[in-house]
């Protein structure tokens, strides 16, 4: 579980930082494409769990520790639904400690 939470973690930085997909709504869009998700509402989802706007640009400032754990659990919560419940919260955590980004991050916050 913690290694799949990390790359998705990870995935979601490269996507900003590599990929200049710099909102959620043009991140999500790519990950889960209207011909195979009610993306719309994956959006609002995400969006609402992390309590920023769909379009809010996000930056290297984004990335601080509560954004890497909201989003991978707002994440999981929409892809393996219902189990999610499943995940510990413990598991969001060690995954974020798996990543180099993580270190980063702290250092900034």
């Amino acid at each position: 579980i913690e290694n799949g939470l990390r790359a998705l973690m990870i995935n979601v930085h490269t996507k900003v930082t590599r990929d200049k997909l710099d909102t959620l709504t043009k991140i999500i869009s790519v990950w889960a494409p209207p011909s195979e998700n009610n993306t719309s509402g994956y959006i609002a989802r995400v969006s609402k769990a992390l309590g920023i706007s769909p379009t809010a640009p996000l930056t290297a400032d984004s990335f601080t520790k509560d954004f890497y754990i909201t989003i991978a659990r707002a994440i999981a919560q929409i892809e393996c639904h219902p189990d999610h419940t499943r995940i510990p919260d413990s598991s969001y955590q060690a995954a974020y400690d798996m990543i180099p980004l993580a270190k980063k991050a702290l250092k900034k916050k």
